[in-house]
């Protein structure tokens, strides 16, 4: 989110805030400048399926890849820890009714 909001934050600074010629307002900042000019602009990339390029879907593809490089195997670790838990909860299940059967077969006695 703070990626997203600082590729998508470049706005026109307030009236009365001084900034120098290589400083750009950006409220996601401390303070509210930053000197990196903004990095996307509309229409830098052309999508193939026709989307529009503008600075918010650009963003949005960004942050998405960035997520995905920084943990490619999220996907695969959420399938398996599925599997583990439904393979734990039918584990539990068999050792309460084996316990349940355990205790009844004594309790009989």
């Amino acid at each position: 989110n703070y990626l997203y909001g600082l590729l998508t934050g470049y706005a026109d600074a307030p009236a009365g805030m001084e900034m120098t010629d290589v400083q750009h307002y950006n409220p996601m900042m401390s303070g509210g400048l930053i000197a990196m000019a903004p990095p996307l602009v509309d229409d830098l990339v052309e999508y193939t399926d026709g989307t529009p390029a503008n600075v918010d879907n650009m963003a949005r593809d960004i942050t998405q890849f960035l997520a995905w490089a920084a943990n490619p195997h999220m996907e695969e670790r959420k399938r398996t820890g599925f599997q583990v838990l439904i393979w734990i909860a039918l584990l539990v299940g068999l050792l309460y009714f084996a316990t349940k059967r355990t205790w009844k077969s004594r309790s009989e006695s």
